[in-house]
């Protein structure tokens, strides 16, 4: 029958399985008795963890994190068609197909110095803008009327559930919720199922959050509030005071969510900057806002602190100036077109994180709204590639209006985007949650709440929550982004040029401050060869065969033949795009400069516009991803001892360590890594707790088809000790004794020559005993030869060992018992024959010392005998001191065995079969002590008296069960009646070992 079995514990088959099935009761049929040295093992272990080996990404708890960004616009144009074609000018040279929606005022009062273009009546000018970013702000109404500026933020909330995700499904699950395409309180709706059960929903389809729709004022309303005009100041729209810090997909104009939250206007980097620090500070409130935080502040053109703005109308036609018919002004006609009636959208509609598997890294893209090619320019020609996302290679033209030098290098720029959002926070809740700055945050206005505190901290970026930039880069560690490979340098550090803080441009001269990080169209080199020798003035139509015109000087007038037409020749070589002298002219009369075609495509009359087909620029996370914060699963029972050292200095009983390189496909992890416990103390089980850990004893969440499989290997039953030993002495005690008595009975002078097999007295060279006697060596080989075969027959005859799985005190018979008995009487016999013998081995040791001579020779000199007397000795005394030693030590074994002994009865002492397993065991631990204390007597050694006491009054009064007691009474009444001569006759009569390795002058003596 095997020794080892094995239990295979499945989840489907436990009981207590918690809701992440990484913990579970096995039960087992009966209860399990482990003895020591019982070894316990995990044979396998087949856990089912979802995911795809090496494309997969592991969360280990659930995530909730807050992304903060503020919109923006762009110092651009934004065209939109008009509602019926119209021409410039009442010259009629050209349509007009377009016209401008923005207000743009105080220019030169911000970029000091400058010369900027004339902007026409038709808010236009020859050359366009500086294409700089521009963030968006808006007027909040506080409840005591004061009105402040601030910027423009909305956030966005993600939900990551703990458990395992393919590495795209990570990326579009971030995704969707950021564009709100699934709502992180419901996965199942989107912001369109949202809008609609809230009433919400007017047919603009922007989820205002990555886009949100603001207010596009009546036409002139921004120039009109330029001048001073008090009422259109105070028709502007603006927020309530439950709406500051980053708004929320939820947030909607009170009272009316139809056409935008709230008018807004689009102002330089640098004044952001000093309405954020307003924002942030809780400058809300009469007496607590920082001077040029309002509209009337930065708009007004006769106020002290106006900054240069940009305003957004509704427009879309040209009328007529009633005072002045040549001239044309703007106008908006809802009859026919109205695009404004639900606002102006901001922000990007593209958003989009992304793996890319040539770089093995995610990538961020589309935080900016790309410009796209229309269907015609404003002059009315048609465009290839309408719709495509582009960028425009915008550059002045020589005879264009003059400005300043650092004018003109800001608006030779390309026009790439329209809109987008800048990141400043990552993580809000991260910030908020390990900042150790947030004690120093001071509040302007001190009746501040609670919430419109954190409202407040809302406007701040991720790294003011920090005291260090080390402490903001080591909580960043902690945020999802780490995990997916952004650095904080990468899309967050506030001071990083170019990252996620801080971006410093020029626009118009001035170094300007941008907070937070988005993303652009690509340019790069590739463009020159694309646009090189474009849109050139070759337009020749087919001409048929016939005589040249005019006429040639030939005589004989040859006559040509016909030619094709031709346009817009192109070499795609290195060299530079058309960039004209003179300005935009469709007048054919007059003389005029003609000069039409170089402006394809153009919003301007004074700069040329090349569009080129590209695509958003990625930001490539510079770290590859972390699949697994634990590359390994612990698992644990209270199968084996608590020993085993686990994360902070935790114990508890491991079975397994599962690397999570064991994903064996996209279901199930593999191991068969074997980590053995041997116990030391036995052990009752009549369940298996079971945990699946993380290295830092969290749970980990798993389907519920795991199994672990465990071997279990119970010790080889052996014989106890005593039959061992035991077995031992009486082979040493039988080979003593005889060869004790075989030198004691030839070192006689009475009885020396009665020996016929051995003459000792001639080995030794005995005087009167004829003889010259051998060599030392030679006799000690002789000895050596009759211990080996005494030792041989003792082996022999000595009684069998105990069966295997040793006492059964619950048997009815017991044989094993008997044997021990029997085997105890043995010792006691043998050890008379030994006593017997001692006193040969004395005479003959004190024979060994007196002079020896050989028959008939001379007496040797004194000196040689002494010689001679002086090696004996020493050799005698070594094998004494020798044996007397190694029986100590045995000694001293056997106390510490016979004291564990008595521990464990005292432990056990309500088992009644362990009580008379450890009492036998004790009992034979005895005989083998006495044993020992007989070897000791006889080589010197110090008697031991207590332990003899001790042993003795066990024997008299030894503790046994009611059936071997009565067999034990049996035993003594047959003992009784056989007589005191018994011991030595059942010796002989048994087991034949005495008589057998006895010579017949020691079996005379005994």
């Amino acid at each position: 029958m095997s020794n080892t079995f094995y239990i295979d514990a499945n989840v489907r088959n436990s009981i207590n399985v918690n809701s992440k099935n990484n913990r579970f009761t096995y039960k087992l049929p009966q209860t399990l008795e482990l003895p020591t040295g019982t070894e316990i093992g995990l044979q396998s272990s087949i856990i089912n963890l979802k995911g795809i080996t090496g494309a997969s990404i592991e969360i280990g708890e659930d995530i909730e994190e807050t992304i903060c960004f503020q919109y923006y616009g762009v110092d651009t144009n934004y065209p939109t068609p008009t509602a019926s074609a119209m021409f410039a000018n009442t010259d009629n040279v050209a349509y007009n197909l377009n016209i401008e929606t923005t207000s743009r005022h105080n220019a030169g009062a911000e970029f000091v110095g400058e010369t900027f273009q004339p902007t026409d009546n038709l808010e236009q000018n020859d050359s366009g803008y500086s294409e700089v970013i521009m963030p968006l702000a808006g007027e909040v109404n506080w409840t005591d009327g004061t009105k402040t500026l601030v910027p423009m933020c909305g956030k966005a909330k993600i939900k990551i559930a703990a458990g395992v995700y393919s590495i795209n499904k990570l990326a579009l699950l971030i995704t969707n919720q950021i564009n709100l395409k699934k709502l992180p309180t419901d996965l199942t709706q989107d912001f369109y199922d949202y809008q609609k059960e809230n009433q919400q929903f007017y047919g603009y389809l922007q989820n205002s959050q990555t886009t949100r729709n603001f207010i596009a004022e009546s036409a002139s309303r921004w120039n009109k509030v330029f001048a001073g005009d008090a009422a259109e100041l105070a028709a502007l729209t603006r927020l309530s005071d439950t709406q500051i810090g980053a708004l929320d997909f939820t947030d909607t104009r009170v009272g009316q969510p139809k056409g935008g939250i709230c008018s807004v206007v689009a102002v330089t980097g640098n004044t952001n900057d000093i309405l954020k620090g307003n924002a942030q500070a809780g400058g809300f409130g009469a007496g607590n806002v920082t001077a040029g935080c309002s509209f009337a502040e930065v708009c007004v053109g006769t106020s002290g602190l106006k900054k240069y703005f940009i305003g957004w109308e509704k427009r879309n036609i040209y009328v007529n100036d009633p005072s002045t018919p040549s001239t044309r002004n703007i106008g908006f006609s809802p009859e026919t077109l109205d695009i404004f009636k639900n606002g102006i959208a901001f922000g990007t509609t593209g958003f989009n994180i992304a793996y890319d598997t040539q770089m093995s890294a995610y990538t961020m893209n589309y935080l900016h709204q790309p410009r796209k090619i229309p269907t015609s320019d404003r002059f009315g020609t048609s465009l290839d590639n309408a719709g495509q996302e582009c960028v425009y290679v915008k550059s002045p033209v020589s005879n264009a209006a003059a400005m300043s030098d650092n004018v003109l290098d800001s608006i030779n720029a390309v026009m790439g985007s329209i809109s987008g959002i800048m990141v400043y926070n990552w993580a809000l809740e991260t910030a908020q949650r390990e900042g150790d700055n947030k004690g120093n945050f001071g509040y302007q206005n001190n009746a501040l709440t609670l919430e419109q505190k954190l409202r407040c901290e809302s406007y701040r970026q991720f790294g003011s929550f920090f005291t260090t930039y080390d402490a903001a880069a080591a909580a960043w560690e902690g945020t999802i982004w780490a995990r997916m490979g952004f650095q904080y340098n990468d899309i967050q550090a506030d001071k990083h040029n170019g990252g996620g803080g801080t971006q410093r441009v020029f626009q118009y001269g001035n170094s300007v401050n941008l907070v937070g990080f988005t993303t652009s169209q690509a340019v790069d080199i590739s463009i020159i060869p694309t646009i090189s020798t474009i849109f050139n003035p070759v337009a020749i139509a087919k001409l048929p065969a016939g005589a040249t015109d005019p006429p040639t000087p030939d005589p004989n007038n040859l006559i040509r033949g016909a030619l094709p037409a031709v346009s817009d020749s192109q070499f795609f070589n290195l060299m530079g795009q058309n960039i004209p002298e003179f300005t935009y002219s469709n007048n054919t009369a007059g003389g005029g400069n003609f000069c039409v075609a170089p402006f394809k495509a153009s919003f301007y009359t004074g700069a040329v516009m090349i569009p080129v087909l590209t695509k958003g620029k990625p930001l490539a996370a510079s770290r590859l991803p972390t699949l697994s914060e634990n590359g390994y699963l612990l698992i644990t029972s209270n199968l084996v001892e608590g020993n085993d050292i686990l994360k902070n200095q935790q114990t508890d009983g491991l079975l397994d360590l599962i690397p999570k390189s064991s994903l064996s496909n996209q279901d199930y992890m593999a191991d068969r890594n074997i980590l053995t416990h041997t116990l030391s103390n036995p052990k009752s089980i009549n369940e298996l707790n079971i945990k699946i850990l993380n290295p830092d004893m969290t749970d980990v969440t798993l389907e519920k088809n795991s199994t672990i499989l465990i071997r279990i290997t119970l010790p080889v039953p052996k014989p106890t000790n005593f039959i061992a030993n035991e077995s031992l002495n009486i082979k040493s005690e039988q080979v003593g004794s005889v060869i004790g008595n075989m030198v004691a009975s030839h070192t006689d002078p009475n009885v020396a020559q009665t020996n016929t097999r051995i003459d000792i007295s001639n080995i030794h060279g005995e005087q009167n005993t004829g003889g010259t006697g051998i060599d030392d060596d030679e006799l000690a080989a002789a000895q050596q030869a009759i211990i080996q075969q005494a030792i041989d027959e003792a082996l022999q005859n000595i009684p069998p060992a105990l069966p295997q799985g040793g006492l059964n005190p619950d048997a009815e018979d017991e044989p094993a018992e008997d044997e021990t008995l029997r085997l105890q009487e043995v010792g006691a016999a043998l050890a008379v024959v030994q006593e017997t013998g001692n006193v040969g081995q004395q005479q003959r040791e004190q024979q060994s010392v007196a002079p020896k001579m050989t028959q008939g020779e001379e007496p040797q000199p004194e000196s040689s005998g002494a010689e001679r007397r002086e090696g004996q000795v020493y050799r005698s005394n070594k094998l004494t001191i020798d044996q007397r030693q190694a029986a100590q030590a045995r000694l001293e074994q056997l106390k510490s065995a016979r004291a564990k002994e008595q521990g464990r009865e005292v432990a056990l002492g309500r088992s009644p079969r362990k009580q008379v397993e450890i009492r036998q065991n004790i009992q034979h631990i005895n005989a083998e002590i006495e044993g020992q204390l007989k070897i000791l007597q006889r080589f010197g050694g110090r008697p031991d008296p207590d332990m003899e006491r001790q042993i003795a009054e066990e024997r008299a009064n030894p503790p046994r069960p009611p059936a071997a007691a009565k067999r034990a009474e049996r035993r003594r009444a047959a003992a009784s009646d056989a007589g005191s001569a018994a011991p030595a006759e059942r010796v002989r009569a048994d087991y034949g070992t005495a008589s057998a390795l006895l010579t017949p002058d020691a079996e005379t003596e005994l």
